[in-house]
């Protein structure tokens, strides 16, 4: 059996040279009608929820071991560090929101792609850069060696400015002061935006961060806010009927209602593994646990 090892590591790599050079053409298939669409009807603007700077981090590094091999007169676990995929394709029997991930995470990759060709412009604003400042260091552009976002590379561009910070409001958790975030929810709150506090009153106090976001999204003509807040699309379907959402223009959308509104095909981020590597690669291996390590909150 050990002979068979040999052959086995050869057809693997060949497979991997092949998928790596087919990547671009199946890239160019699965958005190749959302592009004829776009050129007819022109750039969409999508406003980024934070949740989706997260959910498009489709690449981590993960260890791989060789096994035991003999060191002097000991034995030690060998291995390499490699790029590998976050998600699998789930099986059947997967959880729904296993299954919806892994669905949210393939139509990233072709919205991505239309985004580094400028059909689809992507856009931030000042509460969510705030908002991102927030979050786990890792969180919104991996943690990792050869972490990568299929969003790298791709400006996305403020649709406002940056609220007013001064240095005195940067104190550390449990300083009996206000936190940033504190102050974020403090600033939102004395908002007289008659859309934001409308918003706000129908989707409660407790999604005031939200609330702006749509507003944002509104007054700033995006075609969608994207996100994978999916307790807020349910909200919002809740009170779809009722003002001032049954009013608003713009969608609140999924990666992946998204990029079927388009027509979009999904396609499985493995094949972007290789992209911009020169480092060991495994597309054939994701993570054991299907999810990303925390990380570590900012200050």
């Amino acid at each position: 059996m050990s002979s068979l090892v040999p052959a086995h590591a050869h057809l693997r790599r060949l497979r991997l040279a092949v998928e790596r050079r087919v990547a671009p053409l199946r890239l160019a298939l699965v958005t190749f009608r959302a592009l004829r669409r776009l050129q007819r009807t022109g750039t969409v603007h999508v406003l980024v929820d934070t949740t989706v700077l997260a959910a498009a981090v489709l690449h981590e590094s993960m260890w791989i071991s060789t096994g035991k091999q003999p060191w002097g007169n000991t034995t030690v676990d060998t291995g390499y560090l490699a790029r590998v995929p976050v998600h699998r394709r789930p099986p059947a029997s997967a959880p729904p929101h296993e299954r919806r991930n892994f669905e949210d995470a393939c139509y990233l990759v072709g919205l991505a792609h239309l985004a580094r060709q400028v059909h689809i412009k992507l856009h931030t604003s000042g509460e969510l850069r705030t908002e991102k400042w927030l979050k786990p260091t890792g969180l919104v552009a991996g943690h990792t060696l050869f972490s990568r976002s299929v969003f790298d590379g791709i400006d996305i561009l403020s649709v406002d400015g940056m609220p007013e910070v001064k240095l005195g409001q940067l104190v550390p958790a449990g300083s009996g002061r206000p936190s940033l975030k504190e102050r974020q929810r403090e600033r939102l709150r004395q908002s007289t935006d008659r859309l934001f506090v409308a918003l706000r009153r129908r989707l409660g106090e407790k999604s005031s961060q939200d609330a702006w976001h749509v507003r944002t999204a509104e007054v700033h003509g995006m075609y969608c806010l994207l996100t994978t807040d999916y307790t807020l699309m349910r909200q919002l379907e809740a009170q779809r009927k009722h003002e001032p959402i049954s009013s608003l223009r713009t969608k609140v959308l999924s990666p992946s209602q998204l990029g079927k509104e388009l027509g979009l095909l999904p396609l499985n981020p493995r094949c972007l593994s290789h992209a911009d590597a020169h480092f060991p690669v495994r597309p054939d291996v994701h993570l054991r646990s299907g999810r990303r390590k925390p990380g570590s909150r900012n200050p």
